[in-house]
């Protein structure tokens, strides 16, 4: 579940990089995911990602792709 989406500037001009924070939560646990780009869509699927990856790096050992997963 996405639980946060913010987004700030970090650099100014025309070529401006966008920042992107998001909060998603699994099983009572919250992960931050982060990105930047020029592109505030792609500083979004960076962020994502970013925190979904956080999400399987806490996968217990043997879960399957697709499973989900209670924590132990």
């Amino acid at each position: 579940e996405l639980t946060e989406f913010s987004s700030k500037a970090i650099t100014e001009g025309i070529d401006a990089q966008g920042e992107v924070t998001v909060r998603i939560q699994h099983d009572g646990q919250t992960y931050v995911g982060r990105g930047a780009d020029t592109d505030i869509v792609v500083a979004s699927a960076k962020a994502l990602l970013n925190a979904l990856n956080r999400l399987l790096a806490h996968a217990p050992p043997g879960a399957r792709e697709g499973e989900v997963w209670a924590n132990p």
